[in-house]
């Protein structure tokens, strides 16, 4: 397979004409920054307005631009930001950043309507700021390496599944556990996460709890070698090896924004290997938008999507208040949109029917009984064990199933119900802890 590193979509050169476009100010602010942060505030924040493709991709620019000196050093950037080079200064612009990321990433923003093709989709800003962490973060992350924090298995067809967190259902790490499966029937899958915030726990912390090394206990290489070789890889969302817009939230303010959807749209892989994907969402974003931005990453050559699948699982009928980052199997089922190559976005509902499971009215029995941490680590293992409640494992099984007919290209029918089949032969037969074992094996080849 070929793989090409081509032009930025958007060059630093561009950046003060396309301020200038949108009236955007450069101007110094004092103290190191610019008026940059709040002028987009003013103008598109406040106002629920989704920033354009280019202007949200120079946002982008900007969270990233404080971890990466050949970024915040760059004279372009130092003359329309007003950086100044000390560490008060980088600090600044991180804080504005998460205040901007925070402020754009509101549910009325991302339901917008554009009155006409002169104003901006919510999926424009969105993909917008996406095109500059996979052209200016992930390239420059491990600047050693070849393709910079792209891993570039020897694979040619990976499948992704991550959730946003942040919803209002404290379900177990369904998504972590149905790659496992999903591995252990032969596929390669690169996980990508990241770890908990608050009290909930992480898939990252997932990954450490079955002893499978991350962070700097493994190397990328080895990444690269366990999906070869173990169908399964991990890779940690605030790995600075990796991409480090994740830095100012995960580890240096410790809460939630727009980073809740920019990571599971950037996992760390060549886009051109990275061909499926299955995101869930929570209430602030519908799985609508993130198929439409997917749409015009395609087109812009930022991703090589062939199989997409965006869910948002419900608890009950219209309450998007009541929500869980994977597929539901209870009542209200899941909102769900497919996105295949070449095609416009499919919106379609997916139930417990497509599964051939019994119908859940409520929540009850598939998640742990509190938010703890432990809790959610051990439940997790309950069901991969096998002693979970029918809801619970059902549930496991659904997503799984689902993952693996997106893999296999075979999500657009709906039915679901030989995969889980072949789910809940893996789960009995305790395949997929053959993966993990697999999988430490790996990282110990060198």
């Amino acid at each position: 397979m070929s793989i090409k590193m081509t032009k930025p979509q958007v060059s630093l050169e561009d950046i003060p004409e396309i301020l200038r476009t949108y009236g955007i100010s450069s101007e110094n602010g004092g103290g190191g920054t610019s008026r940059f942060a709040n002028d987009i505030i003013k103008r598109y924040g406040r106002l629920n307005k989704p920033l354009p493709y280019e202007l949200a991709y120079v946002v982008g620019i900007y969270a990233i631009s404080p971890f990466y000196d050949q970024l915040y050093n760059n004279p372009v950037l130092e003359n329309v930001f007003g950086y100044t080079d000390n560490d008060d200064a980088r600090k600044k612009v991180i804080t504005q950043s998460v205040v901007l990321l925070s402020t754009i990433y509101t549910r009325a923003t991302n339901t917008s309507k554009p009155k006409d093709d002169s104003e901006a989709s919510p999926a424009d800003q969105l993909a917008g700021i996406v095109s500059a962490v996979f052209e200016y973060d992930i390239p420059n992350a491990s600047p050693s390496r070849k393709y910079g924090g792209f891993l570039n298995p020897n694979s040619s067809i990976i499948a992704d599944n991550c959730g946003t967190g942040g919803d209002t259902i404290n379900t177990y790490h369904i998504s972590t556990a149905a790659a496992l499966i999903a591995a252990a029937s032969g596929a390669k899958v690169a996980k990508h996460g990241s770890p908990g915030n608050a009290r909930r726990s992480g898939s990252s912390d997932f990954m450490s709890y079955l002893g499978i090394p991350i962070w700097d206990k493994v190397e990328l290489e080895d990444i690269e070698y366990m999906i070869d070789k173990a169908n399964f890889g991990y890779t940690e969302a605030a790995d600075k090896r990796f991409k480090s817009i994740h830095i100012q939230t995960q580890l240096l303010v410790g809460m939630s924004h727009m980073n809740d959807i920019i990571g599971p749209m950037t996992s760390p892989v060549l886009p051109e290997k990275l061909v499926i994907k299955l995101v869930g969402t929570n209430q602030v974003i519908g799985p609508d938008v993130i198929a439409d931005a997917y749409k015009i990453l395609n087109a812009r050559g930022i991703t090589h999507l062939k199989h997409g699948l965006f869910v948002r699982g419900l608890n009950r009928p219209g309450v998007i208040e009541e929500t869980m980052d994977e597929i539901s199997i209870l009542e209200a089922g899941t909102e769900a949109v497919l996105l295949e190559e070449g095609k416009d976005p499919e919106k379609v509902r997916i139930g417990h029917e497509n599964f051939n499971f019994s119908n859940y009215a409520l929540r009850k029995d598939i998640e742990p009984s509190s938010t703890e941490a432990a809790d959610r680590l051990t439940y997790t293992m309950k069901v991969l064990n096998g002693k979970g409640t029918k809801e619970a494992t059902e549930l496991l099984l659904a997503n799984a199933a689902a993952l693996m007919s997106l893999i296999d290209g075979k999500a657009a029918s709906l039915d679901f119900t030989d995969k889980v089949e072949v789910a809940r032969n893996i789960l009995e037969e305790k395949k997929w802890l053959d993966t993990v074992e697999n999988v430490k094996n790996a990282s110990l080849r060198r």
